[in-house]
């Protein structure tokens, strides 16, 4: 989803106080902040996971998923790396920037589409009250959202859900609006993700951005959607696609 149209609720969200008084009457004491705390909380820190060299770029780390349970807050994008670094370093000296994210674990794989071949970057390092808006769903990052809609938590709504519902009631991808630049600290990625195989493009960008590559083995995981993993293996398309939900 593009992340322009959400700039025009940011000045909302910096002018609502954090906690108390009218605020706790108006929005549940800010439940964007308990949903951003657990979200927080529980992401995967490849800091404290095993690593290997890879097999073709003995500069890069490689660590291993094969079956352990993850939470990964992540970014897809379709730009190469140099345009990518680019454009994240720029985009960060603006206050206003946000940046939209999606949170994925070991059973729900459902992530933002891109037609060219996507790269996908995670973080693991937030602030809890950096998150603008949630959705179950893709937002379209739009200042006019349904305020009602079910799984929606921002400052304004007393909608605070917890994170493994949020994640169970994602249709194709949930979006997580967040502010690229908050609290003088900038967003900045933690680790590629990769699934199966990692792309020459994938490696470009771990190096680019000096991260590691954290990979996915999906025959480890998503085993009840065996039969959409192999139609999309079958066809060379990503399995997503094929996924009736």
């Amino acid at each position: 989803a593009s992340t322009a149209a959400a700039n025009s609720i940011i000045a909302f969200a910096n002018n609502v106080p954090d906690t108390g008084g009218v605020k706790a009457w108006f929005s549940g004491d800010n439940s964007i902040g308990k949903f951003g705390k657990e979200l927080a909380s529980s992401l995967t820190k490849v800091e404290d996971l095993d690593y290997v060299k890879d097999s073709k770029d003995a500069e890069l780390k490689v660590h291993y998923f094969k079956g352990e349970d993850f939470n990964l807050l992540i970014h897809v994008t379709d730009k190469n790396a140099k345009e990518a670094k680019r454009d994240w370093v720029n985009d960060a000296k603006g206050a206003g920037k946000v940046i939209s994210l999606s949170v994925i674990n070991q059973g729900f794989w459902g992530r933002y589409k891109t037609k060219e071949n996507p790269v996908v970057l995670g973080f693991e390092n937030i602030e809890p009250e950096g998150i603008v808006h949630a959705l179950a769903a893709d937002s379209f990052s739009s200042a006019n959202i349904d305020k009602t809609q079910p799984g929606l938590v921002t400052n304004a709504v007393p909608s605070y859900r917890p994170l493994k519902d949020f994640v169970d009631h994602t249709k194709n991808f949930n979006e997580i609006v967040y502010k690229q630049r908050f609290r003088g600290k900038v967003l900045k990625p933690s680790y590629v993700v990769a699934i199966d195989k990692i792309s020459n493009k994938e490696r470009e960008f771990a190096k680019e951005f000096k991260i590691p590559i954290l990979k996915l083995d999906s025959s480890m995981y998503l085993t009840e959607d065996r039969e959409y993993l192999t139609k999309a293996e079958t066809e060379g398309r990503d399995f997503v696609e094929f996924r009736p939900y």
